[in-house]
């Protein structure tokens, strides 16, 4: 009975101790984006750059426009006038204007929802779990926070412990007996 009575009170420690882990580190990443309602506030915005496709061995002009939490458009032009577009509105996803299969809507609901971190942690704030540290892309530990989304995908966003600053993102896909992780490095 003793045994049951202290493992029951280390259980509930630790639980809250995550909880206190996870709230505490949402706050550090709160003030690094200026707080939480400036965070809400931000529904669109509009993204220009380079990427390189490793699918096409290219680098191409990438242009993407998002509104929260569910809209993305995405146009590459490659430089010999090759392009790509990709949409997500809501429940529907196309690509190169012919309605997407559901792995590729997938993979789009991701992307959308890295796109409106740290807004999406915490707009999911309760089911956010602590995933302890992990090792970036570029060597640094980071503080992970873990999120199943929407049922069956999975956000893990890597954390800056000491500025609040989220330094990578991977969406997890894993359907059909199949596991696909897209990943950005900030």
């Amino acid at each position: 009975m003793k045994i049951a009575w202290i493992i029951s009170v280390l259980a509930t420690l630790f639980s809250h101790s995550a909880v206190a882990g996870v709230e505490e580190l949402l706050l550090k990443v709160a003030e690094a984006y200026g707080g939480q309602t400036r965070i809400a506030e931000v529904g669109a915005w509009l993204q220009s750059g380079v990427t390189f496709s490793t699918m096409r061995e290219k680098e191409g002009r990438i242009l993407r426009s998002y509104r929260h939490p569910d809209h993305l458009r995405i146009e590459i032009e490659y430089d010999n006038h090759e392009t790509e577009l990709r949409v997500i509105a809501g429940a529907n996803a196309w690509k190169q204007n012919q309605p997407a299969d559901k792995m590729f809507y997938s993979a789009m609901l991701l992307q959308a929802a890295r796109l409106g971190l740290p807004a999406v942690l915490f707009e999911h704030k309760k089911q956010v779990r602590d995933a302890g540290i992990m090792t970036g892309k570029q060597g640094q530990e980071l503080h992970a926070l873990e999120l199943d989304f929407h049922g069956k995908y999975q956000l893990l966003v890597g954390i800056d412990p000491d500025s609040g600053r989220i330094l990578e993102s991977r969406g997890i896909i894993a359907m059909e007996g199949a596991r696909m992780e897209f990943g950005t490095t900030y």
